[in-house]
């Protein structure tokens, strides 16, 4: 199912295979570092500011309303500005498209064809009206990609930067400098975007609903939250620094706890190189392709007791600890695990504790009547409404 990718990704880092992987992983892990992590903290609370901006216009009337659309804007413009660049445009850019639109289409476009299996035989995609709109997203991604890398160096040309070696680069600088060409570049750029905007966004969605069911733990994650940003030293000037993300702890175990209950990307594949035995009579075959369903793996009663029950205490250390390493797999595991998780969790702790500071949240929908939509990441068939009620 990642065949339908590869025309965006350019045989980026989730698709690629062999040496090729190894090197960009090697690579990306070294430019992917606490230090450079550290540097992002700026871009997440100047977001989470804007954010919060925007749901008091939003909510400014009492009445129920859906959120996604404001949480995928904050989480693009995060991932935008931290793999191009302060500088680049985040609506209308090349022949007046923007960048979340060529995003959009180019999911839609593997969507149909992972939904409708016929479409994955090339020769009968070709006949699809919609393979043509994928060739023009793929030329205006490299176009796109190349305008900025050309901005970039035309910046350096005209004004070098101060503090240069501190200062927090864009990845696309990043790769540039380790000599990867314009279309690797904007394999890795589409990979990252695509990967990590959206199922950001549908994470804090998801965790404000579940803390909106469950009030007490809500008010425990304030509770958390109001001792952090009232000391000056973890939050100086009213920003939260990386040893201010330490302290929040019972917000990180809820966001756990929604990522056990829904894992953004409900499936994933592997194919084994070796047969596998996973137990006396059952032997996989080398080369078989498995497909992993995570939700089905944190609901096990042996690993999650009462899997049903909102108990974000089940990732204390003590129960971490005790439990299979694999048993919890929201960003996979072993050496493909998600390179982004971190980046991930810095963002979604500091924009839902900017929100829990600021507001109290409160949903009359029902947690039994969600229902999801086939797709690469989790879609709810209806919208959930929220009440957000501005603290005093």
């Amino acid at each position: 199912m990642y065949n339908p990718f590869k025309p965006f990704w350019f045989d980026g880092l989730i698709i690629s295979n062999g040496d090729k992987w190894k090197s960009r992983r090697k690579l990306l892990n070294h430019i992917v570092t606490f230090k450079s992590l550290h540097s992002y903290m700026q871009i997440y609370n100047r977001e989470s500011l804007s954010l919060l901006n925007e749901l008091e216009q939003h909510f400014s009337i009492d009445i129920p309303k859906q959120i996604e659309g404001l949480l995928m804007t904050s989480s693009l413009n995060v991932i935008m500005e931290a793999t191009m660049g302060a500088d680049i445009p985040k609506t209308k850019s090349i022949g007046d498209k923007s960048m979340v639109e060529c995003v959009n289409t180019c999911m839609s476009i593997v969507i149909t064809r992972v939904l409708n299996p016929w479409l994955m035989i090339d020769w009968i995609w070709k006949l699809h009206p919609m393979s043509k709109y994928g060739m023009e997203e793929v030329a205006w991604g490299r176009e796109y990609v190349r305008q900025i890398m050309k901005n970039n160096k035309e910046k350096r040309m005209e004004k070098p930067l101060e503090n240069e070696e501190n200062r927090s680069k864009s990845l696309i600088e990043d790769l540039q400098q380790a000599g990867l060409t314009a279309e690797e570049i904007a394999g890795e750029v589409f990979t990252v975007i695509s990967a990590g905007y959206e199922t950001t966004a549908i994470t804090i969605h998801l965790l404000l609903f579940l803390l909106s069911v469950h009030p007490a733990e809500q008010e425990r994650c304030r509770q958390e939250i109001d001792n952090v940003f009232e000391d000056q030293e973890l939050c100086p000037g009213g920003n939260l620094n990386s040893a201010a993300l330490g302290k929040l702890k019972h917000l990180e175990k809820c966001i756990q706890e929604t990522l056990r209950f829904y894992p953004v990307v409900p499936l994933f594949q592997r194919q084994i190189e070796a047969k596998l035995e996973l137990e006396p009579g059952l032997v996989l075959p080398s080369n078989t392709i498995l497909t992993i369903f995570p939700q089905g793996m944190h609901m096990n009663p042996e690993y999650f007791p009462e899997p049903e029950k909102f108990k974000p205490e089940r990732f204390s250390i003590e129960e971490v600890k005790a439990r299979h390493p694999f048993a919890y797999i929201p960003f996979a595991a072993g050496p493909r695990m998600c390179l982004g998780y971190k980046f991930a969790m810095m963002e979604m702790l500091i924009l839902t504790a900017r929100i829990l500071r600021h507001f109290v949240v409160s949903s009359n929908d029902s947690w039994e009547n969600l229902v999801f939509l086939p797709n690469i990441t989790l879609k709810l068939k209806k919208p959930i409404h929220f009440r957000f009620q501005k603290r005093l």
